[in-house]
């Protein structure tokens, strides 16, 4: 028996379709999305909601590609459909809510506009680790192609698939550092 159709995969790493929603933005709909199911969620429960989205997110996106090695041909290896890496991102933000006792639709939203914007900037040590763990490669060595050939074997799709889930861990911690410090200096 096969748990892992294609069509279970897409409905997981693409947040149950909120990442096919637009091709313009699709991580700022799936984080707005994930944003969203947080306020609906008791605080006590975000911690292991966080933890089953980790690893919903590393197998889905584990057996995505692997259904496009399969198939063959060229993988974007990082599509922007993919989006339960941001929500894994918002709910990382979640967490630090909860554990400095700020659940409000304001701080929930401070969160996302924090989160969207080290999202999409990137700033050091995100990118760089990124650009590695996406290329297959080890932190060392940093390769900037963005698509490879299935066929490759020296590219390592655990690294690739931990690339596409960190940046947004990364960016989630930013985001919850600068969200810190204006609670505990501006609002206290």
């Amino acid at each position: 028996m096969q748990i892992w159709n294609k069509s279970s995969v897409l409905g997981c790493i693409s947040f149950l379709g909120t990442g096919l929603i637009t091709k313009k933005m699709p991580g700022t709909v799936g984080s707005f999305f994930a944003s969203i199911t947080l306020l609906f969620i008791p605080s006590w429960a975000i911690p292991y909601l966080f933890i089953v989205l980790l690893v919903i997110g590393l197998l889905g996106c584990s057996a995505f590609f692997k259904q496009q090695k399969k198939e063959g041909g060229i993988i974007d290896r990082d599509p922007g459909f993919i989006v339960i890496d941001e929500v894994c991102g918002i709910y990382c933000c979640g967490i630090f809510l909860m554990a400095v006792e700020c659940i409000s639709p304001t701080d929930f939203a401070i969160s996302f506009a924090l989160f969207r914007f080290f999202d999409i900037l990137k700033p050091w040590p995100i990118k760089q680790i990124e650009g590695c763990l996406k290329n297959g490669k080890p932190l060392f060595r940093l390769s900037r192609k963005k698509v490879y050939r299935a066929q490759n074997r020296n590219i390592d799709d655990k690294l690739v698939v931990i690339g596409i889930m960190i940046d947004d861990i990364l960016a989630a911690i930013y985001a919850s550092l600068v969200h810190a410090v204006y609670i505990y200096l501006i609002l206290r």
